[in-house]
């Protein structure tokens, strides 16, 4: 039995009897929330894993439960090492191209349809770094993307098979593509729809 860190018992986190990797990635993630020194949290944030394939994730941020998704977060490993250009933030100055990166490199897309405020986005990312402990040595990149239509996002809510094709543009834009032809509505009984 997985037994939550004091922070987390005391802060009146509810764990209903936590199992496997999925519940140690829910403490991890819940302890480095609760853990962190003077930081205002929504009342509620509700994530949940849909798809999980060797290379992609998709999670669905819900603000509190029986509400629609205002967010998605989408997890891309790239399988290659990571290089100045995947930072284009980073002034060439500042690093030198054979003594910069890592062994691979992971991409975290947050995808949204309303505005966000800067506190929202942070929280999602913050997701995305407590799951990239659970991986080893790599680089990360964060991007935040809109998807313009609403009454697409809306759509998608429900239907994994309007949802499991809606990013399409947004991994291309992001140089990354995934062949999910193979996922039919059996594959959400695994842990794994690869």
């Amino acid at each position: 039995m997985i037994v939550a860190p004091k922070d987390i018992r005391s802060s009146g986190f509810n764990l209903k009897k936590p199992t496997g990797i999925i519940a140690a990635a829910t403490i991890v993630i819940a302890a480095k929330f609760f853990s962190r020194p003077k930081r205002k949290m929504r009342n509620e944030l509700e994530v949940r894993r849909l798809l999980r394939m060797r290379d992609y994730e998709i999670y669905k941020f819900i603000e509190r439960p029986g509400s629609d998704a205002f967010a998605y977060l989408l997890i891309l490993d790239k399988r290659r090492p990571s290089s100045l250009d995947d930072f284009p933030w980073i002034p060439r100055s500042f690093e030198d191209e054979s003594s910069f990166g890592r062994e691979n490199l992971v991409t975290s897309i947050v995808v949204h349809n309303d505005v966000l405020d800067k506190q929202t986005v942070l929280d999602i990312e913050f997701t995305a770094m407590c799951l990239s402990e659970l991986w080893g040595d790599c680089n990360w990149t964060h991007y935040v993307e809109k998807m313009e239509s609403k009454e697409e996002f809306d759509r998608i809510q429900y239907d994994w098979k309007l949802w499991i094709h809606a990013f399409d543009s947004i991994l291309e834009k992001h140089q990354f593509s995934i062949d999910v032809s193979g996922i039919t509505e059996e594959s959400f009984k695994y842990l794994s729809q690869d």
